[in-house]
């Protein structure tokens, strides 16, 4: 479940979860009324009953998008544009408005909208404000966060960590190069704009180096170009050579929105998961020469790393377990040991296992796991020196050719607040 509230008089329900690779609203429990590929939270019932207001996400994972109310009938409107941040929900009283936590910056501000979508601002203060409730009498629960993120390598000259990699205060997501000696990663804070930024930087101490706007930024094979998705609507794929050479985006076809991306052993090819207008995630292959997306392997599996021989691809299926989909015979076998919460990172170089990234908000430890056997060998461990306030899970990349490894941490520390005297 990601979110759910309760009608007035404490009876009725209505929640939002995951299910069949989308994410609906039901109100009350067990009635859809809206689903999407991309995600909703801060669900909340007008005082009426008769509404639910919620935010809508177009892209899963990113908090970026805009507010919207849908009647029990399925009714739905979408009453503000999308902001490059959105958090916080709710009605007061009156239920002739909704108020809003949202910005196109960091800072997020209050806002309040009303069913005909006419927006006013309520309450501007430094920082990050996050609404939470507001009481029967008017006043308001916000809280007053500040997001810090940071960023871990191995430095390759001496052994030993370097803390301190990040570069504004929006560093996440890092990815290593094949060669140990860099990382790519995901800028939202400092000169990034809502469609973020793709940064690349040495671990022999220069400094960062902007690639172009984009979001999960991977290394080709041969660390020479970063990919990224390009959060625009629709979404594209932009290609970044390290060094000299201009940038690429590319259209990815009748794709709306892009949940994750890897690349083929050739370079020549991406895999993406991505849907297409009122459908689930699901695999593409993409070829960068040109041609839209084509979809790959069964509707329901989901790629995560692609094999030496561009054959085998490892990923889940949709009961959620681990499983490598053949190109060639178009089955799919099942890998023992790998559970359904770890991340498959890579292939490892001799093809019989895989890179499988088990990750809490408090440590990382990568794996190598036989595919044949589900044999599991711990290859690293990552531990923030700094645990309070961490709210994600830790990021971690690894290289197995040069045992090179990155991680990321991003600790939210927040001061509630009671405010009254809004209107």
């Amino acid at each position: 479940m990601i979110a759910a509230d309760f009608a007035p008089g404490g009876k009725t329900l209505a929640l939002v979860r995951e299910a069949n690779r989308k994410v609906q609203l039901e109100y009350p429990v067990g009635n859809v009324i809206y689903t999407t590929a991309g995600y909703l939270d801060y669900v909340r019932i007008s005082p009426s009953g008769k509404e639910v207001a919620f935010l809508e996400h177009p892209v899963y994972g990113d908090d970026r998008g805009w507010v919207s109310v849908i009647d029990a009938t399925g009714n739905h409107q979408q009453l503000t544009k999308e902001f490059a941040s959105v958090q916080g929900l709710a009605w007061p009283r009156s239920g002739k408005e909704i108020w809003f936590t949202a910005s196109d910056q960091i800072a997020l501000q209050l806002y309040g909208v009303n069913l005909a979508g006419k927006q006013r601002q309520i309450l501007t203060i430094p920082g990050r404000a996050r609404i939470l409730d507001i009481a029967d009498d008017g006043r308001v629960l916000l809280a007053n966060e500040l997001s810090r993120t940071e960023i871990t390598a191995i430095d390759p000259a001496t052994g030993k960590e370097r803390h301190g990699l990040e570069w504004f205060n929006g560093s996440i997501g890092p990815d290593v190069s094949p060669d140990g000696k860099a990382i790519t990663f995901l800028e939202f804070g400092g000169p990034a704009d809502r469609f973020y930024l793709v940064a690349y930087r040495k671990l022999d101490g220069s400094a960062p180096v902007a690639l172009g706007p984009g979001a999960l930024p991977k290394f080709s094979p041969d660390g020479n170009t970063v990919a990224a998705a390009i959060l625009t609507t629709p979404p594209q794929i932009g290609l970044n050579p390290i060094g000299t050479g201009d940038s690429r985006k590319l259209p990815v076809g009748d794709i709306l929105s892009i949940d994750d991306l890897a690349w083929f052993p050739d370079g020549k090819h991406l895999l993406l998961i991505g849907a297409t207008a009122g459908q689930p995630l699901r695999s593409y292959e993409m070829d960068m020469e040109g041609g839209k997306p084509q979809p790959l392997g069964p509707a329901d599996f989901l790629g995560a790393a692609v094999g030496k021989d561009g054959k085998q691809i490892a990923g889940h299926n949709g009961s959620g377990e681990a499983v490598v989909f053949n190109l060639d015979t178009q089955k799919l076998q099942p890998i023992p040991g790998v559970e359904p919460a770890e991340r498959i990172t890579k292939w490892t170089e001799d093809g019989e296992a895989l890179l499988v990234s088990s990750e809490t908000p408090w440590d990382a430890k990568m794996y190598r796991v036989d595919v044949a056997t589900g044999k599991r060998t711990l290859l690293q461990t990552a531990e923030p020196s700094e645990t309070a306030g961490e709210t994600t899970h830790v990021w971690m990349s690894y290289s197995e050719g040069s045992k090179a490894y990155a991680y990321g941490t991003k600790r939210d520390l927040s001061i509630l607040y009671v405010v009254e005297g809004l209107e």
